[in-house]
């Protein structure tokens, strides 16, 4: 633990955060004593959700910050803002992770895969390929197969040094070259990042064999504090304590506890103790490779999921879009919490948590122009209003997206 660190930022959260000068009072924290950090109740997506406004710095101007949308595993979307020096530490950090693997990365071709709903450029916001400079973009919400044989044939005439992508999306690709005979060499990628979900040893070892003269990496991060902890040429997830102080908390018999996480430089909007929903364990063990930080070892975390429409297989990731997008259009966080329940194979009931009523019709109405318009397909909705979510009895967790299974998928 980074104790300076910590303390300078309790003690600037308590002067210049309304939300935490409530709760350090509220909870008896002495802010220059490092052993009350400890005490701080921890922060959840609900509590960032209802209180945006008063844990952002008094110093900053809510609307000179950049932002990052999320709803995640949970279905909860948040805003979580930072400013543009915590966007350029943050690249910083990222870059000198994938450096230890790979001395000249930097100015080579990248393909970057995304959902749609990031402002790389405007152009990647529509379309599935978009080219600016010497990073190709890649919509990866459709991989049926006449997609995919759209995205391999661009990656073959683009040869990217690395490509960043879910794992899930990237084993749809392989599966389709082994399907298709054709080469994963060809596209002659040296650098694979994987990101976004949880990696499957299983997928890795495909990635590893479709890409044998490639690095493949592991980046656990989030929107909310971008790279937490980078693999190394072990495996091995190692915490990037420069920029995070990760802890875990009510561990098993196995030492596996829920992740909590701290941002150390984010003065503009502290997230402090923030329980991110996944599960880890954290080791303080040498690792062979040499790197000195704790090693993260993950037993649960974000999983990607598909849909059936057709022959389209669709990223769940669409719906978080759809969300996000109404979101934006009523300039609030209209809807707190989201499920979806195929019905159908073009039939789906979203069941909606939010403090508004009477915007059903509304909402149907923006769900199916959206669908529509991003891959254009028809679908019947159904929106229905509750007080709660149902957790799941297995998991305890919420099941965002319950889609039917198809042997085809």
């Amino acid at each position: 633990m980074d104790g300076k660190k910590i303390v300078n930022l309790l003690q600037y959260a308590e002067n210049y955060t309304e939300y935490y000068s409530k709760l350090f009072s509220n909870n008896g924290i002495n802010t220059r004593d490092i052993n009350d950090f400890t005490k701080i109740p921890f922060l959840s997506k609900a509590d960032i959700q209802m209180n945006e406004k008063e844990i952002i710095s008094d110093e900053y101007d809510i609307n000179s910050l950049l932002l990052e949308r999320t709803s995640g595993s949970s279905g909860i979307p948040l805003n979580c803002r930072y400013d543009k020096n915590e966007r350029i530490r943050r690249s910083l950090a990222l870059w000198g992770e994938r450096k230890k693997n790979s001395s000249d990365i930097m100015g080579k071709k990248m393909v970057i895969f995304h959902a749609g709903n990031r402002r790389h450029a405007n152009s990647t916001r529509n379309g599935l390929i978009a080219r600016d400079g010497n990073t190709l973009y890649i919509n990866y919400l459709n991989v049926g197969d006449t997609y995919v044989e759209k995205i391999y044939d661009a990656l073959i005439e683009f040869g990217p040094y690395m490509i960043r992508c879910q794992p899930s999306i990237l084993f749809e690709l392989v599966t389709y070259c082994k399907r298709n005979n054709k080469s994963t060499g060809d596209i002659q990628a040296q650098y694979i990042e994987l990101g976004s979900e949880y990696l499957f040893e299983y997928i890795r070892d495909e990635i590893i064999e479709a890409f044998p003269g490639a690095v493949v990496a592991n980046n656990y991060g989030t929107q909310e504090f971008f790279c937490v902890a980078y693999s190394c040429p072990n495996h091995n997830l190692h915490i990037v304590s420069e920029q995070l102080h990760v802890e875990t908390v009510n561990e098993d018999e196995e030492g596996y506890g829920e992740i909590i996480i701290t941002s150390l430089h984010n003065y503009a909007m502290p997230f402090i103790r923030y329980k991110i929903g996944d599960i880890g364990k954290i080791e303080t063990k040498p690792c062979s490779c040499g790197r000195k930080e704790p090693v993260l070892q993950l037993k649960s975390g974000r999983t990607s999921e598909f849909f059936m429409y057709g022959s389209n297989k669709v990223h769940a990731h669409i719906f978080k879009n759809c969300i996000e997008s109404f979101n934006v259009l009523k300039q609030k966080t209209f809807i707190k919490q989201f499920q979806v329940i195929q019905l159908k194979e073009h039939h789906f009931e979203f069941k909606i948590v939010s403090d508004y009523t009477s915007f059903q019709e509304e909402l149907r109405t923006h769900i199916k122009s959206f669908f529509l318009e991003k891959l254009g397909i028809e679908l019947e909705i159904i929106v229905s209003l509750q007080e709660q979510l149902a957790i799941d009895e297995k998991s305890n967790k919420l099941k965002v997206y319950n889609f039917i299974q198809y042997d085809k998928v």
